[in-house]
Formats: structure tokens, C-alpha cells, sequence
């Protein structure tokens, strides 16, 4: 049987690589500056649980707005969190903004540049994406997502803000075993051992579901 558990936290635990739309990464830290003059001055932000969205209206390519979204905040915007995509609304426009969805080559799907979840959002309709397509927000009569060349000249929105992910545990339990009965057994086995790895981190635990495998 497989548990399912989502990590809410105040702290990335994976080390981070620069992604580039064809596929290749940057291992080095610090990452080197935009290709042009640097930027200081933020547009229009909102706040949304505890996450923060920071709109630019410089324009970068994909690529130069995810280096710079990660040395001033966390990176470029992961919506996964967001459910009311209409509280976006203040720092969106007519105008493509780049967020962090992406084509990933290697694995031929969408990906988050955050490497923070792999979801879409329900009220997010994102188009096909091949290979060099990138994703902008822009606010017409509603939120949409539009596939664009990631060598394009756009403003972008960064966030900061409570990092998370899925883990997926295994238990082994007799077949007579109810899992949602034992549940809280399961997130305090999952929470002693963050603790061991996080130490004094400060993170919380929500049951999401399970699997039945049968052995």
C-alpha cells in the first residue's frame, strides 16, 4: 500500500539546478546575471496564502526571467497552490506575463521550473507544448495560458513563499487493515523521519490519500 502525504514547508529540501528549455542544466551557484541591465523595480504584487506573486514588466526571455526570479525570490511563479486563479487578476494584463511552466525535453511533459510538483491548476487551460515553448499568463475577459517561443522578449511574475511537495511512503499491512483508519499511525511515522532529516525546520503534514498494492 502506498500513502500519500502533501509537505507544506519553510524550507527547500532538493537542491535546485537551472533549467533551460531544451533540456540542459546549469549546476553552478550563483547563477550569472540577466543578459542586460539589472532590474529594480517590481510592478504590481499579490499575496496569496503564503505566497507572494511579483510582477515585472521589463522584458526578459524565459530563461534570463527564471535566473532572475531565483536570485531576488524563490523562482518564476508556480501556480499549483493558487485554486482561485481570479485572485491573479491584479498583476496580470492583455500582455503575456512568463510564469515557471515549461517543456521539459527530457521527460516530454509540462514541468514547473520550481521542480516543486508536476499539477495544473483546474481553472489553468494550457495549450500544447513542443519543444522551445514556454508558458505566459495574460488576462483577456479571463485567465488563459499561451504557448510562446521561450527566446520571446516578456514581463514575468516571480513568487517567494511556503515551498512544498508529494512523498510517497510505503507501508506494508494486513489485507483486514482500513489505511484511512490508520492515517495519523502513517503521517507521525512520515513526520519522525522529516524531522531527522530537517531538524529544527519548521514543516506541517495533510493527508492526501492512498494506493492498495496487493502482494
Amino acid at each position: 500500500m502506498v500513502a500519500l502525504v502533501t509537505v507544506s514547508s519553510s524550507v527547500i529540501a532538493e537542491k535546485r539546478t537551472a533549467h533551460h528549455p531544451h533540456g540542459k542544466a546549469d549546476n553552478q551557484r550563483p547563477f550569472p546575471p540577466p543578459s542586460r541591465a539589472p532590474l529594480h523595480v517590481p510592478g504590481a504584487f499579490v499575496q496569496i496564502g503564503g505566497q507572494t506573486f511579483i510582477r515585472y514588466e521589463e522584458t526578459l526571455n524565459w530563461s534570463s526571467a527564471l535566473l532572475f526570479c531565483r536570485r531576488r525570490y524563490m523562482d518564476l511563479a508556480n501556480l499549483q497552490m493558487v485554486a482561485d486563479g481570479d485572485l491573479l487578476r491584479p498583476i496580470t494584463s492583455g500582455t503575456e506575463a512568463w510564469i515557471g511552466l515549461y517543456y521539459d525535453t527530457s521527460t516530454r511533459s509540462k514541468m514547473w521550473s520550481s521542480n516543486l510538483g508536476t499539477s495544473i491548476p483546474p481553472w489553468l487551460i494550457v495549450p500544447m507544448l513542443e519543444q522551445s515553448k514556454c508558458v505566459g499568463l495574460r488576462n483577456a475577459y479571463y485567465l488563459a495560458a499561451s504557448a510562446l517561443n521561450c527566446s520571446c522578449l516578456q514581463p514575468f511574475i516571480c513568487f517567494s513563499g511556503h515551498t512544498f511537495g508529494i512523498l510517497r511512503a510505503d507501508f506494508v499491512v494486513s489485507s483486514l487493515t482500513n489505511p484511512e483508519e490508520m492515517k495519523d499511525q502513517f503521517l507521525s511515522e512520515v513526520q519522525e523521519v522529516l524531522k531527522q532529516i530537517l531538524g529544527h525546520e519548521q514543516f506541517s503534514l495533510k493527508w492526501v490519500g492512498f494506493e492498495v498494492k496487493k502482494r
